[in-house]
C-alpha cells in the first residue's frame, strides 16, 4: 500500500538520518506501520541493496506514539542463492502485502518477498522457506532460482509487491509476482503458536566507548611503495572518498569527493599514488564486528588490526568494476581501544576508498570520526 501522507503522526528516528518511505498499512487494530530506507550512508554488493544505508519496519501504536522500530538492511548481493542475507534482514522493502491473523506482512523486492512480522516486532519466516512435500519441482517454490539453480516462475524482482489474501473460512492465499503469471500459494501454519517470556536483570551499567574521536592520521606518497617521506600529512575524520557522488557510495550528505584529482591535486597524481592511515578505533559494543572496503577498479587496499591483516585485496585482478571485500567476524570489547592501519594504493581515474564496519545489531556503516583515534 502506498500513501501520500497527510498528517503527521509520529517520529521514527533511523539513526537520526533521512529517510525515504516505501510503504504504509493501517491495521485493523489502529495501529500504523511503515516501511522506511535511509539514503546517506548507502551500502550493498549489488542491485537493490546499494540504493539504502538502512532498511525499517516501523509501528505506531493507536495513539499515534511510536512505539518500535525493527529489521536490518542487507549488505549481501541477492544473487547469493546457497547463501542469502540472514532472517530479518531486508534488501529493498517496497511495501504490505496485507494483515494476516495478527501478522503484519511485509514485501521485499528480491530474496524474500513475503515475509511475515508479529505486532511485536518479532520476525516470524518467510511464505517459501517451508514448502509441502506435494512431490512438486523447487522452481514453484523459490524466488528467482532455485537450490539446483533452475529458473523458477517468481519474478526477479517483486517490485509489484503481491497480495495476501484471507477467505471466510480462515484458509490464506499469497498471490505472487511471476513471469507473466500470477502463482498462487495457500499459506498455512498460522496457529499453534507460543510465545516466551521473563525478566532479564541488568545490575551495572554496560561498558560503552567514550566516541571522542578526530580521525586517524594519513600519510600520502606521490608513488606506488610508500617510499621517501610522504607528499602529504593531515588527520582524516573517516575513511570515506569516492570519485563521484553515486549509488552504493556517498551522497551529499557524507564522505570527502576526491574527484578526478584526487586529495592533493597539486601536490599528487591521482593515477599513481599510495596512503596509509594509522591510529587506534574504539568499539562501540561487545560483539563480533566484520570490517569492509569499499574501492574502484584499479584501486586496492589492506587492512590490519590489531597487527593482523584482515583485508587484503592487493594484486587483484582488474575484471570487476568496484570491489566490496569484507574480513571475517572479530570479536570486540566494548570501550576498548585496537591499532588499525589502512593502505590503499590507486591505479585509478576514480580513486576510491571506503572503510566501513557492521555486527550483529549494528548495521553498516563508513566507521565514524568519534570512534576513530590517531594514537
Amino acid at each position: 500500500i502506498y500513501a501520500e501522507q497527510t498528517e503527521q503522526i509520529g517520529v521514527a528516528p533511523l539513526d537520526a538520518q533521512p529517510f525515504h518511505s516505501a510503504g504504509f498499512l493501517a491495521a485493523s487494530d489502529g495501529a500504523h506501520y511503515a516501511l522506511a530506507m535511509t539514503k546517506a550512508d548507502q551500502h550493498g554488493d549489488g542491485w537493490p541493496n546499494q540504493y539504502a544505508g538502512g532498511t525499517r519496519l516501523i509501528k505506531w501504536n493507536e495513539n499515534g506514539e511510536h512505539a518500535w522500530s525493527v529489521g536490518r538492511h542487507a549488505v549481501r548481493a541477492p544473487q547469493h542463492i546457497q547463501n542469502p542475507s540472514p532472517a530479518g534482514y531486508m534488501h529493498h522493502p517496497v511495501g504490505f502485502l496485507g494483515e494476516v491473523k495478527g501478522r503484519i506482512i511485509v514485501g521485499d523486492r528480491v530474496v524474500r518477498p513475503a515475509t511475515a512480522w508479529t505486532k511485536d516486532g518479532l520476525y516470524a519466516g518467510y511464505f517459501l522457506e517451508t514448502r509441502a512435500d506435494d512431490g512438486l519441482p523447487g522452481s514453484l517454490y523459490h524466488w528467482w532460482r532455485s537450490h539446483e539453480n533452475e529458473g523458477t516462475i517468481i519474478n526477479y524482482d517483486c517490485e509489484a509487491v503481491g497480495k495476501v489474501v484471507t477467505l471466510d473460512d480462515g484458509r490464506v492465499y499469497y498471490f505472487g509476482t511471476g513471469w507473466q503469471t500470477m502463482p498462487i500459494y495457500r499459506i498455512t501454519g498460522w496457529d499453534d503458536w507460543q510465545r516466551q517470556n521473563g525478566a532479564i536483570d541488568v545490575n551495572s551499567r554496560a561498558p560503552h566507548a567514550a566516541a571522542k574521536g578526530e580521525g586517524l592520521r594519513a600519510r600520502y606518497f606521490d608513488n606506488a611503495q610508500f617510499s621517501s617521506k610522504p607528499t602529504v600529512q593531515r588527520i582524516d575524520e573517516q575513511l570515506w572518498f569516492t570519485s563521484k557522488p553515486w549509488y552504493g557510495y556517498p551522497q551529499k550528505t557524507g564522505g570527502e569527493i576526491w574527484g578526478e584529482k584526487g586529495p592533493a591535486p597539486e601536490k599528487i597524481d591521482p593515477t599513481q599514488f599510495t596512503a596509509r592511515w594509522t591510529g587506534k578505533f574504539e568499539a562501540p559494543l561487545t560483539e563480533a564486528f566484520t570490517f569492509s572496503a569499499y574501492t574502484h577498479q584499479g584501486g586496492e587496499a589492506r587492512v590490519w588490526i590489531d597487527g593482523e591483516k584482515v583485508i587484503d585485496t592487493w594484486q587483484h585482478d582488474n575484471e570487476r568494476k568496484d570491489r566490496n571485500t569484507a574480513s571475517e567476524p572479530i570479536s570486540l570489547q566494548a570501550g576498548q581501544a585496537y591499532d588499525i592501519r589502512v593502505e590503499y594504493q590507486s591505479n585509478s581515474e576514480k580513486p576510491t576508498l571506503s572503510l566501513n564496519w557492521d555486527s550483529p545489531t549494528r548495521e553498516r556503516q563508513r566507521i565514524p570520526r568519534r570512534f576513530l583515534y590517531t594514537d
